[in-house]
């Protein structure tokens, strides 16, 4: 049995994961700086309310807002600290390659 798949899914598909996987990225790298274990917590949190909503940098960077993150049990500074890099222009992501995290 064989399926077609149009070529805009396959796209969205490689797109949301690789979405995904820089939210998770960007998720380590901000735990690395923080040495507090509910600090790191935060940015766990926000990286799962993240992958399960199915929400990468670039979603949130085309609809900042920290609500979303917060009223899903992610602390205040780390869901405007997620807001603050998809804003910036994926401060973040730069971040993170000149780190080679």
């Amino acid at each position: 049995m064989y399926f077609t798949i149009p070529a805009t899914t396959v796209h969205y598909t490689v797109s949301l994961a690789l979405e995904i996987k820089q939210s998770k990225d960007y998720s380590t790298w901000q735990q690395a700086q923080v040495q507090d274990p509910e600090q790191k917590g935060a940015y766990q949190k926000s990286c799962k309310v993240m992958k399960d909503d199915c929400i990468g940098l670039d979603l949130i960077h085309q609809d900042p807002n920290p609500e979303f993150l917060i009223e899903r049990g992610v602390k205040r500074g780390a869901a405007l600290h997620i807001v603050g890099v998809s804003r910036s222009g994926s401060r973040g992501a730069s971040e993170l390659r000149r780190q080679n995290v």
